[in-house]
C-alpha cells in the first residue's frame, strides 16, 4: 500500500479508517465522500458481485 493512500481522505473519513485490512481487493476511487455514486465505483462493485456470483455456482 502506498503512503499517499495512507494519508488521503475523502474530506470526511481518513483512508486508514475506511481501509479493510485483509481485503481480497481494493480499488481507490478519487472522489469526495460520495464515491459510491461514481461510475467508477459502481463498475467496481458490479465487477466484484459478478466475480462472487461465478464462484458460488
Amino acid at each position: 500500500m502506498n503512503t499517499r493512500s495512507n494519508r488521503s481522505s475523502d474530506g470526511v473519513v481518513p483512508y486508514w479508517s475506511s481501509h479493510q485490512k485483509g481485503a481480497k481487493s481494493e480499488h481507490i476511487v478519487p472522489s469526495h465522500h460520495g464515491a459510491h455514486q461514481t461510475k467508477e465505483a459502481i463498475a467496481e462493485v458490479d465487477r466484484i458481485l459478478k466475480e462472487n456470483l461465478k464462484q458460488t455456482k
